[in-house]
């Protein structure tokens, strides 16, 4: 289980508003940047009921760290720095 806290005032604004997290990730296929077209993200992604078009977000993946073992390791280097993970 992890947690993302974007820099974008959609996703901010839609949190405010549900009053609880969004499950989410990063669309991108590996070896592949990610996906920021609406269109191309519905036609790679058949069955998604819901994507919102709020702009440029950005090609930069997120940094994902694997605490489950009680180190930290880091699984993907992306956005945010990991030299405050210790």
């Amino acid at each position: 289980m992890g947690i993302k806290v974007p820099n974008h005032p959609v996703p901010i604004a839609i949190v405010r508003e549900l009053g609880r997290p969004l499950i989410s990730t990063t669309a991108a296929f590996p070896g592949e940047l990610p996906i920021i077209d609406p269109w191309e993200l519905s036609e790679r992604f058949p069955g998604l009921e819901l994507v919102i078009d709020a702009g440029d977000c950005g090609t930069v993946p997120t940094t994902v760290i694997d605490l489950s073992e009680g180190d930290v390791k880091v699984v993907r280097e992306g956005a945010g720095p990991i030299d405050v993970l210790g």
